[in-house]
């Protein structure tokens, strides 16, 4: 039995389905009504990539209708890309379920609680011979007055909400905060976001330098304590404002809505009996194996990185595991990306040491994407840093295809491949990746 259709849990059932001895049966138990495809597909990853696309294209035409390129201004309905994105999403999570239960998985629909090894859905019980708890996260929303008023919302719920605001605030500093921040700012909101201590606090300076260049029509407050939701009066039971406190002076920002991206936590309300660290996290060995034996866990359950690659690669660890075979080994590069105006790609960083590394870096070529903006702001940034014998240890790239670039420079980091070997690349011209360049660069240095 698996628990949870997310990236985790999905997979591995699909994964379990297909190296079943006879006999054996495959249960996933989903319990979100729109189906198959977790947080990623209807809360995180797809939304994200939908708004976003939208985003982008507003800010692109009005750079055009500035140049006289497009000549009438451009308009939108949220309500429509809200409708759109819901009819994407059902057509997915449509094929999701296909693809699943064609490799052999039952499906059961409805909520689980777990007891060790013992699971009740619906009122009936089972007690498989192996259990995956693939149950992931949910957002944090901090203990504060105000926050059952009507206009508060999470990454969960935002989409419940037809209407755009004409001030919101976004609480975190974190990268869903900063997708959600340039998302609705250009969908002409008046955005603030604050956050509690700095943003993207903990990422590369690269990373934040183009983050924040990203976000320059909107306002961040950093350093900041959230005290209270305010309704717009006594007993309204609508937000109005938000109340906090920054080098000890009080100040309320107006906001009719505030959205809660501060960050998530471990959906393991519903287990008991299986051991857990203090925030909630369930504890696995390297075989992802519990506290419990025979009853594993994957994805966001276990705590970060909360990344749905990730939880995939933790979803067919534990199928492996509970099928006797060998585990893939742990990725120990993790690519990452956030997407706003450019896609913000990096892996492998750490603060350089500059007596032991080589580092370059440039702006990001000229491309798809990116062609226009040299008139009004730049075509992003490029930086590639390597050990001095040219083993690649590092990357980060801002551009149309900053994700990508992180993608395939994460593995060629994972496999020791160096600058020199990466230099001899033949790359596809134009695009507006500029990895390639910079290794020819640094294979000269080295």
């Amino acid at each position: 039995m698996v628990i949870g259709g997310g990236p985790a849990g999905r997979i591995a059932a699909i994964e379990l389905a297909q190296g079943r001895r006879e006999g054996e049966d495959i249960i996933l138990v989903e319990k979100r009504a729109a189906g198959l495809g977790g947080q990623c597909m209807h809360a995180g990853c797809m939304v994200i990539c939908a708004l976003n696309d939208v985003a982008r294209h507003l800010a692109q035409a009005r750079m055009f209708y500035e140049d006289g390129i497009v000549t009438t201004p451009v308009t939108f309905s949220y309500s429509h890309v809200l409708d759109g994105l819901r009819g994407v999403q059902t057509k997915l999570a449509s094929i999701m379920h296909t693809e699943t239960v064609n490799a052999g998985v039952t499906l059961v629909s409805g909520d689980a609680t777990v007891s060790r090894k013992v699971v009740t859905v619906n009122g009936e019980v089972y007690t498989p011979d192996s259990l995956l708890i693939a149950t992931g996260s949910t957002p944090r929303v901090p203990s504060i007055p105000g926050t059952g008023l009507h206009g508060i919302y999470t990454v969960h719920t935002v989409l419940s909400n037809q209407k755009l605001p004409s001030n919101l605030v976004i609480v975190g500093g974190g990268v869903i905060s900063v997708e959600f921040a340039y998302i609705f700012a250009q969908f002409g909101v008046n955005v603030t976001v604050v956050v509690r201590s700095s943003l993207m606090r903990g990422y590369p300076a690269h990373v934040v330098s183009g983050v924040r260049a990203d976000l320059a029509n909107v306002l961040i407050i950093e350093e900041a304590d959230l005290h209270a939701c305010a309704p717009t009066e006594p007993g309204s039971g609508i937000v109005g404002s938000v109340t906090i406190q920054v080098d000890g002076e009080e100040q309320s920002i107006p906001a009719d809505m505030v959205l809660f991206a501060a960050g998530s936590r471990p959906n393991t309300t519903m287990i008991e009996g299986i051991e857990c660290n203090a925030a909630g996290e369930i504890l696995i060995n390297e075989r992802m194996e519990t506290s419990v034996p025979g009853v594993y866990a994957a994805g966001d359950v276990c705590g970060p990185p909360f990344l749905a690659p990730y939880a995939r690669y933790q979803g067919r660890a534990a199928a492996c595991a509970m099928l006797g075979k060998q585990i893939p080994s742990r990725p120990k590069v993790v690519p990452q990306a956030i997407k706003l105006h450019y896609e913000h790609g990096w892996c492998g960083w750490h603060d350089p040491d500059e007596s032991d590394l080589i580092q370059a870096g440039m702006p990001s070529l000229v491309g798809s994407g990116s062609f226009w903006k040299i008139g009004h702001t730049s075509t992003g940034k490029s930086v590639l840093a390597s050990q001095k014998d040219g083993m690649i240890v590092s990357m980060y790239e801002s551009s149309p295809v900053g994700s990508l670039a992180a993608a395939y420079m994460g593995y060629l980091i994972e496999n020791g491949v160096t600058v020199q070997e990466l230099a001899s690349m033949l790359e596809v011209h134009p695009s507006p990746d500029g990895m390639h360049w910079l290794a020819k660069y640094l294979a000269g240095r080295v």
